[in-house]
């Protein structure tokens, strides 16, 4: 019983930012990822690795406390949901991805309705990639403008150059596409009723303020 209790104390820990994001950088050397290099359209894990990457991602989240008041552990927390966001939206790419020009209306060599299927799936699949990608980008600048006085956050998750590229990412055209399929396929087949609706309804919450340089200064 006693060892059992002790195992569950030790169960927890509290990181550092610099340890907790050099457990994930682990992580993606694992399986060969790159939270610096990934970029939607780009450079991005296999579709089939991502789900084992997420998983990891998890298991790490475990060994966190998730009452701690620390803002290292909350901000370890804040930026490993972001890279589980930014991996699933590029899972949802790869989706889309492969039905090729089957799945978008500016097929350079045009669509028939007879594709409706394909193209309503790829639809779906560029909005989610596009709602996760979003968020993932959103988080990542609360995360370095909550933390622009921690003394190793912007060196680690990097700022102008050294900004990853999923931030060049071309979400603007990602969105585009769905807004196309779906009012190609309503003018030109009649089929209505496609939603650009997401399954990221629920969102990490956090309070988006900035962290008083003095806290860092203890």
């Amino acid at each position: 019983i006693i060892i059992i209790v002790l195992k569950g104390f030790d169960s927890k820990r509290e990181y550092s930012f610099e340890e907790g994001f050099t457990r994930l950088q682990h992580i993606d050397q694992k399986y060969n990822a790159s939270f610096h290099e990934e970029q939607l359209n780009g450079s991005m894990p296999p579709a089939e690795t991502i789900p084992l990457i997420i998983e990891d991602i998890k298991e790490f989240e475990k060994t966190l406390d998730k009452g701690s008041s620390n803002v290292d552990a909350e901000g370890i927390f804040l930026f490993s949901d972001i890279r589980k966001l930014m991996l699933t939206s590029e899972w949802y790419f790869q989706q889309a991805a492969k039905s090729g020009e089957t799945g978008l209306v500016n097929d350079p060599n045009g669509f028939s309705c007879r594709e409706a299927t394909e193209i309503i799936d790829a639809t779906f699949y560029y909005n989610e990639s596009f709602a996760y990608a979003t968020q993932a980008q959103s988080e990542l600048d609360d995360l370095l403008y909550m933390y622009k006085y921690h003394p190793d956050v912007w060196r680690l998750v990097g700022i102008d150059q050294n900004k990853t590229r999923f931030f060049k990412s071309d979400l603007k055209s990602i969105r585009h596409t769905v807004i196309n399929n779906a009012k190609s396929l309503e003018a030109y087949c009649g089929i209505t009723g496609i939603k650009h609706e997401t399954t990221l309804t629920e969102t990490f919450s956090y309070e988006r303020k900035i962290i008083p340089k003095e806290v860092f200064e203890k």
